[in-house]
């Protein structure tokens, strides 16, 4: 319950974060994309995170588990895997297991963490129309307590 507090009260005093530097990831199929092009459209979450770190595995594993209840997490999440393409690929379908991955992309130097500047074992940014407005990172150990503000963000209701 303190923790749901205090996440909402950092949510709640959040400054918006105009843009990000410019960075290119690259998507699950090779191909470049822009900082622009991630960041664009409607309101979505860009969960970043890094092979090795338990939390970031736990992470995954929950939003697999709620992509299952309801799809449309697929649409409002992207993870982006900081590590080169086949690395990437490999450690997040470890960590989904069967099934179609959600949307990602891999990150190989990290341009895209720094560009947002993250920091921690995992970040994780509600992004609307090319600019970040909230972004969370750091130790998070328990992803449970991400569930609430990624629901608020991106409209889907509680399970």
């Amino acid at each position: 319950m303190t923790g749901r507090l205090l996440l909402t009260m950092m949510l709640a005093a959040a400054p918006a974060i105009a843009g990000a530097a410019d960075f290119t990831v690259t998507s699950a199929a090779g191909q470049p994309v822009s900082a622009s092009a991630l960041l664009a459209g409607d309101r979505r979450v860009l969960v970043y995170v890094a092979p090795g770190p338990d939390p970031a595995a736990r992470l995954v594993e929950a939003l697999r588990t709620w992509s299952r209840e309801d799809p449309r997490w697929r649409h409002s999440v992207v993870v982006v895997v900081v590590a080169p393409l086949d690395q990437a690929r490999r450690w997040l379908r470890e960590r989904w297991g069967e099934g179609e991955l959600p949307q990602w992309a891999a990150d190989a130097d990290a341009q895209g963490w720094r560009a947002l500047g993250f920091d921690g074992t995992l970040g994780v940014a509600g992004v609307e129309k090319g600019v970040v407005d909230w972004k969370l990172d750091g130790v998070i150990a328990d992803p449970s307590v991400l569930e609430p503000p990624i629901r608020a963000w991106t409209g889907i209701g509680a399970p």
